[in-house]
C-alpha cells in the first residue's frame, strides 16, 4: 500500500510517501510505523484510506493511507 505523509508527519519521516506491506489493518499499520519512525508515538495524527479520514479499518494491498496532521478550519 502507498503511505502519503504530511506536515510535521513528514519532517518526522523525511518522507513524502513510500510503499508499505504487512499490516492488515490501522493499528497493525501504527505500531509498524511507530516501530519504525518512535518519534511518530509522540505526533498527532489521523488516519486517511482512500481518502476518507477513518479510525479504524482492514487494508488491503492497494489503498492509499495517508497520515494527517491536526488541521483546524477558519
Amino acid at each position: 500500500m502507498t503511505i502519503l505523509y504530511f506536515g510535521q508527519i513528514q519532517s518526522i519521516t523525511s518522507l513524502a510517501k513510500e510503499e508499505l506491506n504487512g499490516a492488515t489493518n490501522l493499528k497493525e499499520l501504527k505500531e509498524l510505523l511507530i516501530k519504525k519512525y518512535p518519534t511518530l508515538s509522540d505526533a498527532n495524527f489521523v488516519f486517511s484510506v482512500n481518502q476518507k479520514i477513518v479510525e479504524a479499518c482492514e487494508l488491503k494491498e492497494n489503498d492509499e493511507v495517508a497520515l494527517l496532521p491536526p488541521f483546524s478550519g477558519g
